[in-house]
């Protein structure tokens, strides 16, 4: 079993020609060379990818008068932009959310029960105002360490 030091990540690799960014994205490499060299982002020397990838954007094609050519490349690139920003743990997948708020729902509502329902009748009675309050805070900070346990069930995003 390999140790995390060693464990191999399927990231894409840095970008490190424009004729390298060219073949990935399907654009022609003079139109990358213009829109790099606008963003000043030329010469390529360790410019994270998905800079390079908004830098060669290409125009968003939602005016009256743009072309059908222009709204699907700007789909092409929206997709691969979509693509980079999942291999590069910067998006989560709706299921992967729906799932861990499901997995939180029982935990939440264990505390709310306990606390509410069970212990806040026998503890509270005869208190005066102040007491009730901090009970209210004690419950409230119980409550925030279970939605701060919330970051436990994500996976951790691969280290850079």
């Amino acid at each position: 079993m390999r140790s995390k030091k060693h464990e191999v990540i399927n990231r894409p690799k840095k970008f490190s020609s424009i004729d390298q960014i060219a073949e990935e994205t399907g654009l022609a490499w003079r139109t990358i060379k213009k829109r790099l060299k606008a963003a000043g982002m030329l010469p390529l020397r360790g410019q994270k990818r998905a800079d390079i990838l908004d830098a060669i954007k290409p125009p968003a094609g939602d005016k009256d008068g743009d072309s059908i050519k222009e709204k699907k490349t700007f789909e092409e690139w929206r997709k691969l932009k979509l693509a980079n920003d999942e291999n590069e743990a910067l998006l989560i997948p709706r299921a992967a959310v729906a799932e861990t708020i499901f997995k939180m729902g029982p935990r939440i509502a264990g505390v709310l029960e306990a606390r509410l329902v069970n212990q806040y009748p026998t503890e509270t009675p005869g208190l005066d105002v102040i007491g009730m309050r901090e009970y209210g805070r004690k419950l409230a900070a119980q409550i925030l360490t279970e939605f701060q346990s919330f970051a436990d069930l994500w996976p951790a995003p691969p280290t850079r």
